[in-house]
This record gives C-alpha cells, structure tokens and sequence, in this order.
C-alpha cells in the first residue's frame, strides 16, 4: 500500500480517538510510526512533536510533519529531482 495513503489511513482512525489533542494518542503515533513502519526513529519524532507544540496552529500538525519527513516521501523526492531538470 502507498505510505501516504496508510498514514492517512491511521492517522484518520487516530482522529476519532483524539479527543483532548494529539497528546493523549502520541504513544500510539509513537507505535504506527516508529516501532510499526520505521518511518521516523524516536529521536525524529520527539523533535517533530516539540516543533508541532512550539509552532501556532492545530495540535495536528505533526501529522503534516510526520508525513513530510518520512524516509519514503525523501525517496520519492530524490526520485523525481532526477527525473526532472532543476
């Protein structure tokens, strides 16, 4: 399955859950993105969770953060880098 699209899978579910912010379902972010798909290590994602609670905007805006830093989406970039002239 495309990463993206099981980000936004679990990350929807997640929504429902989500009542009082992201903190409360940070473990289970935690599990889906370090321990289950390897798309960050734990260190990224500490820092992408300071940078989303020191930023102004919704509480879920690690989600945009976890999306665009994972390894797959810097692959796909590079990929298309190559493909495209500067």
């Amino acid at each position: 399955m495309n990463p993206l699209a099981t980000l936004a899978i679990s990350f929807t579910a997640l929504s429902l859950v989500a009542v009082g912010g992201v903190t409360p379902v940070l473990p289970e972010i935690h599990r889906i993105v370090v321990v289950r798909h390897h798309w960050l290590t734990a260190a990224q994602l500490t820092d992408l969770y300071a940078i989303s609670h020191a930023a102004p905007g919704p509480n879920m805006l690690l989600v945009a953060l976890v999306g665009g830093c994972s390894p797959q989406r810097a692959s796909a970039k590079r990929s298309v880098e190559t493909v495209s002239p500067a």
